[in-house]
């Protein structure tokens, strides 16, 4: 298979793994790390780095309508992990935890 692409500098996605624990899915991303610095897509314009590289936000959650847990709520924690892995550097997963009532 041949994919042709044009260089972006930022790309928000994502990647949703039903009946999957937090680890289960952390594993997920890290291969996704892995599979990204296998590849070593040349990125000469960033002045960061020389590879193209990502940052992860993971997180999963049972729904429970009692306690108001939702499809809205895992979005919310998978947005703050992210936030979390882009504030602490390159290329690298965080895991979005619930806060405790």
């Amino acid at each position: 298979m041949t994919c042709s692409y044009q260089p972006i500098s930022r790309l928000a996605s994502s990647l949703l793994l039903p009946h999957t624990s937090l680890a289960d899915a952390t594993l997920v991303a890290q291969r996704c790390l892995a599979a990204v610095d296998q590849q070593a897509i040349a990125h000469g314009a960033s002045p960061l780095g020389s590879h193209v590289t990502v940052r992860l936000g993971v997180a999963a959650l049972k729904p429970d309508h009692r306690s108001g847990d939702d499809a809205t709520s895992l979005v919310r924690l998978a947005d703050r992990a992210l936030y979390v892995a882009k504030d602490g550097g390159r290329h690298r997963v965080e895991q979005g935890v619930p806060d405790c009532a």
